[in-house]
């Protein structure tokens, strides 16, 4: 009959594409209850969660560059952005990003999010759209010498900036706001902040950022209109919030790292690493690691206490990761897979690697003499600074990045040398970090050099006061540990316009001085 299906064939239907994953692996009818269906529930299953529709950015990436994550770093370039719309003054701004802004950002790590990704998707969304054009728009600012031209391009700046803001805050559709672009507005907020000088409002939308990280991988934590795109996100945008967060380290906060991981398990780090994007990765989340759990074991419990047995599975674990990652990037470098400038690249995060085996070793002590015994390590960190330094310094000094680099964020980060400076006491190691700190081109994001130089010159002052009969283990003689700051921050809630309140705390005693911001 006409009307009849042929045996062994299914009857013409339309296919569902919702439903949970498990109900479709299953090949089941799924009721699609919310966090987990209810036939899993009963069933005894464990509903594997749905997948959301792709994001306007997702179905863009989709169209123009299939296969994102595995591509090689890549710069974007004019013919690869969509038809531009906007006023002339809109294309000035984002051909400043492109061409100046970006480069700087990304400082030789991070290509594809500054060049890449973030370009792309603010074709695609209109806040991130926005912010793009704030932050190039306010950093080709500083660049200018006309008064009237400047007060123009600051108005714009702003007026790019709260479009932003407003199209973040009021959009609750699924299908114009999704988890990466709130992530990478907020990544752009950052910026924008650092170049108004404005740390405190920085300092939030990190702070709302990982937040949101932190939450996607907890279910129902999130609103609904929130998709996520998890490998995306990974790959592209967790880094910049964990180099974020080193950036952030000198002003007193405890740096939540955006993914918690090395900590409970000792091989989370692995024995080889496909390529130099996931060993710096995996290098930013250490570092981050590493720096929360030193500030949360400054006061640790007695050492009798199940609490102490924990710190001290986690320190182990840690130093067990730290020590694999370095181990996987002299086999990578060892490989002849990479190229010479991506063997660079990692070189060049020696230092700060090293700066988390000095956090990760010192944690848990309770006295600054015991950064004394590391005093190799701290030379070897100088030592690769200075190499890291030279190299930043030839970048910067080309003509068409060298000015507008005021007040504004350079990946390089100076926290190497920083640390060196203020927990390393031999005098001529120490001097030899401050010299680099001096040489320092560029106020780095949250780290205005000559601001730190003073905070450093004043650390060392007030440490020398204790010179006593203390010796390092090179025999130069060192401040006595009453004298020793233990931590240095910024009271931003004491902070405005023209002054700022530095925090310096000894071991016995607390130092809070008022300083000028000029």
């Amino acid at each position: 009959m006409g009307g009849e299906v042929e045996k062994g064939k299914r009857k013409p239907h339309l296919k569902r594409t919702s439903g949970c994953i498990t109900c479709k692996s299953r090949h089941v009818k799924c009721d699609e209850a919310k966090p987990a269906c209810l036939r899993c529930r009963t069933g005894g299953f464990t509903c594997g969660g749905y997948i959301t529709a792709p994001s306007k950015f997702e179905q863009t990436v989709a169209v123009c560059r299939p296969n994102l994550l595995p591509k090689p770093a890549t710069r974007i370039i004019q013919s690869s952005v969509r038809q531009f719309r906007g006023t002339t003054q809109d294309q000035r701004a984002f051909d400043f990003f492109r061409s100046v802004t970006a480069p700087i950002l990304d400082c030789h790590f991070d290509e594809d999010f500054w060049n890449y990704f973030l370009l792309q998707m603010s074709q695609a969304e209109s806040t991130v759209w926005h912010s793009v054009l704030a932050l190039g728009t306010l950093h080709e600012q500083g660049s200018l010498d006309d008064e009237d031209l400047r007060a123009l391009h600051h108005r714009n700046g702003l007026n790019h900036y709260n479009k932003a803001i407003a199209g973040l805050t009021k959009s609750t559709d699924a299908e114009s706001q999704s988890a990466e672009a709130v992530l990478v507005s907020c990544i752009v907020f950052v910026c924008v902040e650092i170049v108004l000088g404005n740390i405190k409002e920085a300092m939030s939308h990190l702070q709302g950022g990982i937040r949101i990280i932190r939450s996607l991988d907890t279910p129902g934590s999130l609103p609904s209109f929130y998709q996520s795109s998890g490998q995306l996100i990974k790959t592209n945008v967790v880094p910049i919030f964990h180099h974020f967060n080193d950036q952030s380290f000198v002003y007193g906060r405890t740096p939540m790292p955006a993914i918690e991981k090395f900590l409970n398990r000792d091989d989370d780090v692995p024995t080889t690493f496909a390529d130099c994007r996931e060993a710096r990765s995996l290098h930013t989340q250490l570092l981050s690691t590493a720096q929360h759990f030193a500030v949360k074991t400054i006061h640790p419990p007695d050492q009798g206490s199940d609490a102490y047995a924990r710190l001290l599975l986690e320190r182990h674990n840690l130093q067990s990761n730290i020590h694999r990652w370095s181990t996987a990037s002299e086999q990578l470098i060892s490989s002849s897979r990479l190229t010479k400038d991506e063997c660079s690249k990692i070189s060049q995060m020696k230092g700060s690697h090293r700066m988390a085996m000095i956090w990760t070793f010192n944690a848990l002590n309770t006295d600054e003499m015991s950064f004394d015994a590391l005093v190799h390590d701290f030379d070897a960190v100088v030592r690769q600074s200075r190499m890291n330094l030279n190299k930043c310094c030839e970048f910067v000094e080309k003509p068409e990045v060298s000015k507008p680099t005021k007040n504004f964020l350079q990946l390089q980060s100076i926290s190497p040398q920083f640390v060196a400076a203020t927990k390393c006491r031999n005098p001529a190691i120490r001097r030899r970090a401050l010299t680099l700190l001096q040489r320092s081109p560029l106020n780095q994001g949250f780290w205005d050099a000559k601001k730190v130089v003073r905070v450093v010159e004043r650390i060392i002052e007030l440490e020398e006061e204790g010179l006593e009969d203390l010796r390092d283990p090179t025999g130069m003689i060192v401040p006595s540990e009453w004298a020793r700051i233990q931590a240095v921050s910024v009271n931003l809630d004491k902070c405005d316009v023209n002054t700022m309140m530095l925090v310096f705390e000894r071991k016995f005693s607390v130092i809070e001085e008022l300083w000028s911001r000029d």
